[in-house]
């Protein structure tokens, strides 16, 4: 998941499919492809549950949205997969 991820957003910035991209994860392994991103003239955000440690990057500087439970609440998906 954390490869397809990384491949969707180098891809949607190379197309300009989106003004800004928030990547919502914790996984490191994703810090290489914000990076390209960026460079590629991407807006990336990240977001992370509060408490937690958000990514970071070297190369760019992210601005990171914190959510809380509330927030979670409030855009959780119902819907059931099966």
């Amino acid at each position: 998941m954390d490869v397809q991820l990384a491949v969707h957003l180098v891809e949607a910035a190379i197309d300009r499919d989106f003004e800004v991209g928030i990547v919502f994860s914790h996984d490191t392994d994703l810090i290489p492809a914000i990076e390209s991103a960026s460079r590629l003239g991407a807006h990336i955000e990240i977001a992370s549950w509060g408490g937690r440690n958000r990514l970071r990057s070297p190369v760019v500087k992210l601005f990171s949205h914190t959510l809380t439970q509330d927030d979670f609440e409030q855009v959780r998906d119902q819907r059931v997969y099966e």
